[in-house]
C-alpha cells in the first residue's frame, strides 16, 4: 500500500519547496529542471514555469504553460516539457542552454482549492564552455571510475584469493567470460 508513504512524500516535497534545488550545467547542453506531482491522485493539472521567484498566483515572467495534457503556450521553442504530463512529470527542458538562462525558475502546479498549489524553485547556473568539453569531462570521469573499480576488484582478489564471484566479475569486466 503506497498510501502510507504519502506523509513522507508530502514532507519531502515541502522540504524541497522550501530549500529549492540548484542545477549547474555548461553552455550548449540541454538541461532539465525537475518538477513532478501526483497525477494518479490529482489527475491532469495545469502547470506553468516562470523566471524569478514564484509570485502569489500564476507564474511571473512565464516561459511555458501546460493544461495538464499538452503545452498551451511557450516563450521560445527552447523551452519544452518532455516528460509524461499524464503521469505528472512537468519537468522543464531548456535546449542549448546559454549563460543568460542562469537564474531562478519556478514551477507552479495548480492544485484545486485555496492555497494548495505546489510550488518549486530551481536555481540554474550555466557555466561558460562548450557541450563537447562537458561531454569530454564526463567521459574522462567515467573512464577513471572504471579503472578504480577494476583496481578495487584486483585488491580484493589479493585478499580473498580465488573467490569465484570476484573472478567471474573480473572476467566479465575484461570480456573473457
Amino acid at each position: 500500500d503506497l498510501g502510507r508513504f504519502k506523509p513522507q512524500f508530502a514532507l519531502w516535497s515541502l522540504i524541497v519547496s522550501i530549500m529549492g534545488i540548484s542545477v549547474i550545467t555548461t553552455v550548449g547542453t540541454d538541461v532539465v529542471l525537475t518538477c513532478t506531482y501526483d497525477a494518479k491522485y490529482y489527475g491532469p493539472l495545469s502547470v506553468c514555469w516562470g523566471r524569478g521567484a514564484i509570485p502569489n498566483s500564476g507564474c511571473g515572467d512565464q516561459v511555458i504553460k501546460a493544461d495538464g495534457t499538452s503545452v498551451v503556450s511557450r516563450l521560445s521553442e527552447r523551452y519544452v516539457l518532455r516528460g509524461n504530463l499524464g503521469q505528472g512529470d512537468v519537468s522543464l527542458t531548456i535546449l542549448q542552454a546559454v549563460e543568460a538562462d542562469s537564474g531562478i525558475y519556478g514551477c507552479r502546479v495548480d492544485i484545486p482549492g485555496w492555497f494548495n498549489d505546489q510550488k518549486q524553485e530551481v536555481t540554474l547556473t550555466v557555466k561558460p564552455g562548450t557541450a563537447a568539453a562537458h561531454d569530454k569531462k564526463r567521459k574522462i570521469k567515467s573512464a577513471h571510475s572504471s579503472v578504480q573499480i577494476i583496481n578495487t576488484i584486483q585488491r580484493i582478489k589479493l585478499i580473498c584469493g580465488d573467490c569465484f564471484l570476484l573472478n567471474s566479475l573480473h572476467d566479465f569486466k575484461s570480456g573473457s567470460m
